[in-house]
């Protein structure tokens, strides 16, 4: 030992403030990464549930059929234009001109496009989850069996073909192959009056 070299004893010098500076800052830059990580997985994590709203949204039929027209007449009994009997009505029907523009209540895929008895030019498509949509007496279908779909793609132009009195859509929302009350899906706000 040498005597003559100063005694170490406690306190700060400048050296030891410096490393405990650089420690501090360390363990700052530490925690601070620590939380970023966190945030970023809190992030991806929202963006996956954003996503996957999203992908439901696209693929639950909820909406109008047409930017155009006003609902004639609804879901359940009424009389038939056609028999003039009671029977039950399986879909809902807007009416407005010929031609009119039919679009998809939700992303699917195209099951049918055809004519049907009854029904004449009908577009069937089915979406996740068991639900399916048809679109009726179209005086022209635009698109084919095979087709995908997304929500609010033009699929049809409105017409009377088939059991029919006028130009209109007769729209059935089926879930698992039961007929349901469309009524729930359809949006009123982009509904139009009968004066246009």
């Amino acid at each position: 030992f040498n005597f003559m070299k100063p005694k170490y004893i406690g306190g700060k010098n400048k050296d030891s403030i410096e490393f405990e500076y650089d420690s501090n800052f360390d363990l700052y830059l530490d925690g601070l990464l620590f939380e970023l990580s966190k945030k970023e997985d809190e992030l991806n994590y929202t963006s996956k549930i954003i996503n996957n709203l999203e992908m439901k949204e696209q693929f639950f039929p909820a909406g109008f059929p047409s930017k155009k027209g006003y609902v004639s007449s609804n879901y359940g009994l009424r009389n038939s234009p056609i028999t003039k009997k009671e029977h039950f009505h399986k879909g809902v029907d807007i009416a407005h001109k010929t031609e009119t523009n039919i679009i998809s209540l939700a992303a699917g895929k195209i099951t049918f496009s055809g004519k049907k008895y009854g029904y004449g030019n009908v577009v069937i498509i089915d979406h996740l989850n068991g639900y399916t949509t048809k679109y009726a007496h179209n005086n022209r279908n635009l698109v084919k069996t095979g087709d995908i779909v997304k929500k609010g793609q033009l699929i049809a132009k409105m017409g009377s073909t088939g059991h029919s009195t006028g130009p209109h859509v007769h729209l059935e929302v089926l879930k698992n192959n039961k007929n349901i009350n469309p009524n729930k899906f359809i949006y009123y706000k982009e509904k139009f009056s009968k004066k246009e």
